[in-house]
């Protein structure tokens, strides 16, 4: 039953609220007891989304279906909103830590 759907699901998405409250892979593999590759695998990063925004991008530029262009830009749009976020929480860590620093 641990390999569930709903359960792989739900560890999914603690993983990813995890990772997005700046916990680091190690800490995300050992708190849901999953290998090290896994919890890589359910958590979004930067680099990932920055090169799969280009890609999306690129791939609007020369999409000629309607529905097509329309499902590109749905995923660019989502890309996008990530990096947005996780640019503002890290903005949020660096002032804090700048506080702490009395900086």
């Amino acid at each position: 039953m641990a390999n569930s759907p709903a359960n792989k699901e739900e560890v999914k998405d603690k993983a990813k609220r995890l990772a997005n409250e700046g916990r680091n892979i190690t800490y995300i593999s050992q708190t849901l007891g999953i290998s090290w590759n896994e919890a890589r695998s359910y958590t979004p990063s930067w680099l990932g989304a920055k090169k799969k925004l280009t890609i999306r991008l690129n791939k609007l530029a020369n999409e000629q279906d309607h529905k097509g262009r329309k499902h590109l830009a749905e995923e660019a749009d989502r890309y996008a909103d990530f990096l947005y976020d996780a640019a503002k929480h890290l903005r949020r860590q660096v002032d804090a830590a700048r506080r702490a620093l009395n900086r």
